[in-house]
């Protein structure tokens, strides 16, 4: 009867584990390599770089920061451009609509926007759209009351507008 010694039974679990380790490593060492910037490089600009593990994870590469020129809050929007009406930051407890209106540099198809909102510091809601035609101009969300016997609650509001998960800008509103 032939026995294996102690150090050949621990050899393939050890070796799994150390090609394991270099593989991680160098994934790692690719994915910050890939991040260092080149001479005359604006250190914050990402453009068309992609990390190996998004890819690998197939995930869409991040669309630059500053889609978003401008943003407002307004009770109407123009139903044909999308363009905001009248731009005010306070609103009543009954005011049937709130609209976030963002002025946008003409996303490509496929940039998401999204919002977080707050009330008072705490968290209310968020939404996000995908862009589904290349080149517009403006974006919106849209808060709603339930029906006419409902009303806002009073207070100060805060919203965080993302492009493609980057934050751009944050606005507020009042409802008294």
């Amino acid at each position: 009867m032939k026995t294996k010694s102690s150090n050949q039974k621990g050899f393939a679990p050890v070796a799994l584990v150390a090609v394991l380790v270099v593989l991680v490593v160098a994934g790692l060492l690719v994915y910050q390599n890939s991040r260092k910037n080149t001479i005359g490089e604006n250190p914050s600009s990402t453009t068309g770089q992609q990390s190996f593990f998004s890819k690998l994870l197939g995930q869409k590469p991040s669309q630059p920061a500053g889609m978003i020129l401008e943003a407002k809050t307004t009770k109407s929007i123009d139903s044909k451009t999308g363009a905001s009406g009248v731009e005010t930051s306070i609103f009543s407890t009954k005011d049937p609509v709130i609209y976030a209106v963002l002025t946008v540099n003409q996303p490509p198809k496929g940039t998401k926007f999204e919002y977080v909102r707050y009330f008072k510091s705490k968290y209310v809601d968020h939404q996000s759209l995908e862009v589904t035609k290349a080149g517009i101009d403006y974006v919106s969300f849209r808060w709603g009351l339930k029906d006419t016997k409902s009303t806002r609650l009073a207070g100060d509001y805060t919203v965080k507008l993302y492009t493609n998960g980057n934050f751009e800008k944050e606005i507020s509103y009042q409802v008294r």
